[in-house]
């Protein structure tokens, strides 16, 4: 049904998009960017969603929805849908390390894979006034500034981006303006131009991010997990490694989500990068695994990183493209919903007093503060993770001291 909807509304293409001027044009339509093309046109501004990618298609990051982005998604009319489309409730988080097994109540969370969440957010986006352009990429012009030697004549009042689709016949290309650009391109930031100075700082020992899906009927791990946590409601079992860890969990479709972040030298080493999950899965005690060289993995580039600007000029950059922190149990996603409903309330406020300049200070200070805020916990949580000794004293005291486990919970997962 959401096929059928995303399909129906998306008609829109290059040349007709060049006919005009748009308030916003959103770069990016995944959980981000088609959050935030949503509540834009919603609030009356034209804006046009641009995505490289065909839909539905799988990604990396995301996989679970916790308590703050289910609360989003219920205020914005959508929650109720996504159960519909099969989403799996989650009882409890499983974290293994070697023979250390740790059981955690979750208070709210569900898996749903990223091909069914973009399609209903992309398809809201469109239903509430956002035009859509599927399997088209957009790059940012270089800014060419000329004129008046006062650096606020100067500044520009439109952005132009480029976009370039594939059609039956030849490359349907074309330039449209606008008087506000959204990168949400993820990590790569790829719709950025080479030319403008957008510095990012990538932690040395960041790990990569990879994923697969396996259909519950190839998936010949499950009871062995279930032994290990000691039960059978749907779980996330996060199993930690000396080489990163590994998250797996049900999803919609009848599919099991394997996510890992994995230090990028072991790829190397192992040869593969289901050889890498193996082993995590071996030193934790599951064999039988074989049947992961059959999946088709995803990667990611270097996960943890942070931009040191995240708006100028007419250009913001939303979701994982203005930094990123590990690990893989849902924080993400609330903050790609955080930040598209913080930017909304920016760029209104930036609206009413027709000042760009004021939204892109506005921006740049609240992801400094608020939203690298929310990123603490999972700094810690990572760098817990990278030593197996540490992570496991912390399990420790976490099982002798409830209060702190729950504290944990409350700020990684509500």
């Amino acid at each position: 049904m959401l096929n059928e909807r995303l399909e129906c509304l998306s008609n829109f293409t290059v040349s007709t998009a060049s006919e005009r001027i748009w308030d916003i044009v959103v770069l990016g339509a995944g959980v981000a960017g088609a959050s935030f093309a949503s509540m834009a046109a919603e609030g009356g501004m034209s804006v046009l969603l641009v995505e490289a990618k065909e839909f539905p298609r799988e990604k990396v990051c995301g996989g679970c929805l916790n308590r703050r982005a289910q609360t989003f998604l219920h205020e914005r009319g959508l929650l109720r849908l996504l159960l519909e489309s099969g989403a799996v409730p989650i009882a409890s988080l499983h974290v293994q390390l070697a023979k250390h097994s740790s059981n955690w109540s979750v208070p709210s969370m569900l898996s749903v894979r990223r091909s069914t969440l973009d399609r209903l957010l992309v398809s809201d986006a469109i239903e509430r006034g956002a035009c859509y352009l599927s399997e088209t990429k957009g790059t940012v012009e270089p800014l060419e500034i000329q004129g008046s030697s006062d650096p606020q004549e100067r500044l520009p009042t439109l952005r132009t981006v480029q976009l370039q689709s594939p059609s039956s016949s030849s490359r349907n290309t074309g330039a449209v303006r606008s008087r506000m650009v959204v990168v949400a391109t993820g990590l790569s930031r790829s719709a950025l131009p080479r030319s403008e100075v957008w510095p990012t700082t990538q932690m040395e020992s960041s790990r990569i991010g990879v994923h697969t899906l396996v259909p519950s009927a190839a998936m010949q791990i499950e009871k062995a997990l279930e032994a290990k946590a000691k039960r059978r409601e749907p779980t996330l079992h996060m199993l930690i490694g000396s080489i990163g860890y590994l998250g797996v969990c049900k999803t919609d479709g009848e599919q099991w989500d394997f996510a890992a972040a994995i230090d990028p030298d072991q790829v190397r080493r192992f040869g593969s990068i289901a050889a890498c999950v193996r082993s995590i899965l071996k030193e934790n005690g599951l064999t039988n695994t074989d049947f992961l060289d059959r999946f088709s993995w995803q990667s990611t580039p270097y996960l943890t990183r942070t931009s040191d600007c995240v708006a100028m000029n007419r250009v913001f950059l939303l979701g994982d493209a203005m930094g990123y922190v590990e690990p893989f149990t849902g924080e993400g996603m609330s903050w790609a919903f955080a930040g598209a409903s913080a930017l909304h309330q920016i760029t209104c406020r930036a609206r009413r007093a027709i000042d760009h300049a004021v939204a892109e200070q506005a921006w740049n200070r609240w992801v400094t503060t608020a939203h690298r805020s929310r990123q603490q916990s999972s700094r810690w949580v990572a760098r817990q993770s990278r030593d197996l000794a540490r992570a496991r004293f912390v399990l420790r005291v976490c099982d002798w001291l409830p209060p702190l486990k729950q504290l944990l919970l409350r700020k990684i997962m509500t």
